[in-house]
């Protein structure tokens, strides 16, 4: 036979949760992503790897970018890029075409970065 205690904690842990779950805010649909900026901020990131800095320096920057590329991670000399369009909006993030040239090779490498602007600047190379 169970105990009255034992059934009125039971009770209250099942209406814990209840109220829980139904005072949930989940799910909450994501900002959209601010188009202008997220392109600034993927030039930035881009324009830092041309002139040759290391990606860390972003994270360590006054207006900090967090970043990830692997071409970049492996020392890969960018000499030009060309963004391809204005991007196509995804939720809170601009997936972006872009044209990059790297010394010594022949070809650009064309790739696309998912862009973030809140609630971080995020740059991070798309597996294809």
């Amino acid at each position: 036979m169970l105990r009255v205690p034992y059934i009125f904690s039971l009770g209250l842990t099942l209406a814990s949760l209840l109220v829980s779950l139904g005072c949930s805010s989940y799910p909450q649909v994501a900002p959209k992503v601010d188009q202008e900026k997220a392109l600034q901020v993927l030039r930035t990131a881009l324009d830092a790897w041309k002139e040759g800095k290391p990606i860390t320096d972003l994270a360590q920057a006054s207006d900090k970018i967090v970043a990830q590329d692997f071409d970049w991670m492996q020392n890969k000399k960018l000499i030009s890029y060309e963004v391809m369009g204005s991007g196509i909006p995804q939720d809170a993030n601009l997936r972006v075409e872009v044209s990059l040239r790297f010394d010594g090779d022949a070809q650009p490498k064309k790739v696309a970065y998912i862009v973030g602007t809140a609630p971080a600047q995020t740059v991070f190379r798309a597996f294809e």
